[in-house]
């Protein structure tokens, strides 16, 4: 039989899923962003952690939950810019998560939530989308994989440039990535 990986994506701000539907699935991934519409900040430490948390507390092993993280920012009116865009414009330091009333995941809030799934034991971290990142030294991406090798010594490695894209895109995230063991 072929193995495949099951997975659903959930909403961050309100449990939308009964512990024995998640018994059927590898991987719940939480949408712990776009949370507290009408304001900008969008997708905070807080508000993460009390979403996994959340979901946690229905009954659903740790191992199964994976925090999403946004490579996007959002205004007051929720207007969303790619990360990358936010980069061009403010070239922000790794600890700010606001510019040009845009509020964002910055590096250190990256590195945070990223640390905090692992400190848990959570199941990983997932990304809104790749294709919003930059390229170089700013990367959230990039910065995800540090605090895992940091963590583990094992971490992965791009193979090739992220197409960058300005809607959905489901990208075969094998041809891009190489998993190391």
């Amino acid at each position: 039989p072929l193995e495949k990986i099951v997975t659903v994506a959930v909403n961050g701000e309100v449990v939308e899923l009964k512990e024995s539907s998640a018994n059927h699935v590898d991987w719940v991934n939480i949408m712990a962003y776009d949370m507290n519409w009408g304001t900008a900040e969008h997708s905070t430490f807080v508000d993460s952690a009390d979403a996994i948390k959340s979901y946690e507390s229905i009954g659903i092993s740790k191992e199964k939950l994976t925090l999403g993280i946004t490579f996007y920012g959002r205004d007051n009116s929720s207007n969303a810019i790619k990360y990358e865009e936010i980069v061009l414009l403010c070239s922000p330091l790794p600890s700010e998560n606001y510019c040009n009333d845009y509020f964002f995941n910055g590096i250190d809030l990256v590195n945070q939530k990223t640390q905090y799934v692992l400190d848990n034991g959570y199941g990983g971290v997932m990304v809104w989308n790749l294709g919003q990142d930059t390229n170089d030294k700013t990367s959230l991406l990039s910065a995800i994989n540090e605090v895992i090798l940091n963590e583990s010594g094992t971490g992965f490695v791009i193979d090739s440039d992220i197409p960058n894209v300005s809607e959905t895109l489901w990208i075969d995230f094998a041809s891009l990535v190489n998993l190391i063991k």
